[in-house]
């Protein structure tokens, strides 16, 4: 995404800045291995502190020459599906932008685009996934970690850090990825460690009341993306859905998600494709992002 360093190492140290917490996650990663989780914190802190909370991980972990990565909030930007236009590759950023101005909520010279090639399928149009992101956030950020003496070496989205949790499985036959936040959900859907397709979904864990009419509406929400799925991309089969652990009571969602999908569900297990050298924690929707953020294959493309 958005730096496109060459890394010196196999070693990610990625962040999460959540308003009232900072998640930090290091990740090795060598060829032909799982990865192996070395570290995982999780501080509180208020907005005010920060920076002071920043600059001690970075002088712990003399982070001002590593590879460094955090991603984006989703608020913070929108990715869209565009057709590829016909021209040069240096001149694509350019004429997307004009594209898609009409459907963004920011004006163009306040928003930072980036590309990532979709994958092809035999039923569509070549096609690009655009991520159009407030500049105004990625440079508060930046600015932030910048001033902590952090270098970052990309800056990703949730869409792909999911991806690259569902990659550390075998997804050769195609995996549903559903991870719930407090308001909104989303949802992935990826094979061969490729993102096929997203979409946010209307609901989070707060609106779950753990009865009947919650967990079917939430049913229906994913069922439908299965379906829509489906119809547009006919020959590319999913083969199974994994809940995200993002809260407390996600064991008890995915035996009713199993029982009420066309698919099977169950809850991703952190431990089934990463080597943990650390004890295990509690897991929290920050926590697993910025463990998805780390799980990077490389920093040099999406």
């Amino acid at each position: 995404m958005f730096f496109n360093r060459k890394p010196r190492n196999n070693t990610v140290y990625a962040f999460s800045i959540l308003p009232e917490t900072i998640c930090f996650v290091i990740v090795e990663r060598n060829a032909n291995t799982k990865p192996r989780l070395i570290h995982w914190e999780s501080v509180s802190c208020k907005e005010a502190d920060r920076l002071t909370v920043l600059r001690g991980l970075a002088k712990n972990y003399k982070l001002a020459k590593k590879n460094c990565a955090f991603s984006l909030q989703s608020q913070d930007y929108r990715l869209l599906v565009v057709d590829t236009p016909p021209v040069p590759e240096n001149e694509m950023v350019s004429a997307i932008k004009w594209d898609v101005q009409d459907i963004i909520e920011n004006p163009i010279e306040e928003t930072t685009f980036d590309i990532f090639p979709a994958p092809e399928d035999s039923s569509h149009s070549k096609s690009l996934n655009v991520v159009a992101a407030k500049r105004t956030s990625i440079v508060e950020t930046v600015d932030l970690l910048t001033q902590a003496k952090i270098n970052i070496s990309v800056i990703d989205i949730e869409e792909l850090v999911l991806r690259n949790l569902i990659s550390t499985i075998d997804d050769s036959n195609g995996l549903v990825g559903v991870f719930l936040h407090n308001t909104y959900g989303v949802i992935v859907f990826c094979k061969n460690s490729e993102l096929y397709f997203s979409r946010r979904l209307d609901m989070g864990f707060n609106d779950l009341d753990m009865n009947q009419a919650t967990l079917e509406s939430l049913a229906l929400e994913i069922q439908r993306s299965i379906d829509y799925f489906d119809r547009q991309f006919s020959s590319i089969s999913m083969s199974g859905v994994f809940l995200m652990p993002s809260f407390d009571s996600c064991n008890y969602v995915a035996k009713f998600l199993n029982k009420n999908l066309s698919l099977s569900c169950s809850v991703y297990d952190l431990h089934a494709g990463i080597e943990w050298t650390v004890d295990s924690v509690h897991s929290n929707q920050g926590l697993i992002l910025t463990l998805g953020t780390a799980l990077r294959k490389t920093l040099a493309a999406a």
